[in-house]
């Protein structure tokens, strides 16, 4: 499983680099409306980003069927933040156009780690989740005065 993670960390971060529509997807996260003036499908581009999505989130999906026999719809609900402050912690712009495939992977495993290094050291369920929400605070606070 992680071979098939890193595996697509590679290919969407190869995407993202070094190919025409790569770079359409940052112009858009930018800024939508110049790349829109400067003939960037925005539309399409933004589809194209929710289908991946989609089906990239079905097929992480597939394990957990397997294993379970079934699934609920809201088995992720509540990973919202910690998603967004990985991506934040990778060095992704919150005004988008800017970050990586990598950067976000290495933000994903800050945020896997501090709660295990946590459990390893005796703490409590509310100290994790305070720490944790502590450095998603200051993640934001470093990317908000690092952009202006």
């Amino acid at each position: 499983m992680v071979l098939w993670m890193l595996g697509l960390v590679v290919l969407f971060g190869l995407l993202l680099q070094r190919t025409r529509c790569g770079h359409h997807v940052y112009a858009t996260g930018d800024d939508e409306s110049a790349a829109n003036r400067s003939g960037i499908d925005t539309d399409r581009i933004k589809i194209t980003n929710f289908v991946i999505t989609g089906v990239v989130t079905a097929v992480a999906g597939v394990p957990s069927i397997t294993y379970f026999g079934s699934m609920f719809g809201s088995a992720g609900r509540g990973f919202e933040l910690l998603i967004i402050a990985a991506v934040v912690i990778g060095g992704t712009n919150l005004f988008g156009g800017e970050g990586s495939i990598s950067g976000m992977f290495l933000g994903s495993l800050v945020i896997a780690v501090i709660p295990v290094l946590l459990v390893l050291n005796g703490m409590s369920v509310a100290f994790q989740e305070t720490l944790t929400g502590a450095v998603i605070i200051g993640a934001v606070m470093i990317d908000i005065f690092l952009r202006d």
